[in-house]
């Protein structure tokens, strides 16, 4: 049997597609040649973003994040106020945004606490 790649519109043996069983026939809609190379190109798009420390005024809290979505759905879950926030700084190695963050901390901003 053949099936039509939804990406490249070739039509290829099904042995070049990924199962899926909760797909019509069973099969992903894109081979795996370009189901590959649309991670890669989704993987080099993540490689680009930025390790984010911010302050939420309201919480007088200091925090860091590579997903800043996902990390202010979980501050808002927790009942924190995430209006009014600002970037502080931008890094590339999480390393350096670890370290403003702990100065920050330090000087007696809330955050992340580490329990022993």
């Amino acid at each position: 049997m053949k099936k039509k790649c939804s990406k490249c519109k070739i039509e290829k043996p099904l042995f070049d597609f990924h199962p899926k069983a909760k797909n019509r026939g069973g099969y992903r809609a894109a081979c795996k040649s370009c189901h590959r190379k649309s991670n890669n190109e989704r993987h080099h798009k993540r490689k680009d973003d930025f390790f984010l420390v911010y302050y939420l005024p309201e919480e007088h809290y200091i925090g860091f994040t590579k997903n800043k979505s996902r990390r202010f759905a979980q501050h808002r879950a927790n009942g924190k106020c995430t209006e009014g926030y600002e970037i502080i700084a931008k890094f590339d190695n999480p390393f350096d945004a670890i370290i403003l963050e702990a100065e920050f901390h330090r000087r007696g901003y809330n955050g992340f606490t580490y329990k022993r």
